[in-house]
């Protein structure tokens, strides 16, 4: 078994995982960072950016209803 502090993405860069915030109240070694992520809980076959790609696709197809629900008088 392996414990690790994950954070899904950098927060501080779009292009690395090169996280240092709060760094000395951790060993890096026990921080997962974005991709790092990623590919541990997917056995290599998952990425940061797998997941983006995801989040555009889920956007482009609800757009529509989203606005729709959003423009009733639901409320």
């Amino acid at each position: 078994m392996q414990t690790y502090i994950a954070i899904p993405y950098n927060p501080e860069s779009r292009t690395d995982n090169n996280y240092k915030r709060w760094g000395n109240f951790y060993d890096r070694q026990d921080l997962l960072v974005g991709d790092e992520l990623w590919q541990l809980v997917s056995g290599g076959q998952f990425s940061l950016n797998d997941m983006v790609d995801i989040f555009r696709e889920v956007s482009a197809e609800s757009k529509e209803d989203i606005e729709k629900a959003l423009n009733t008088d639901h409320f």
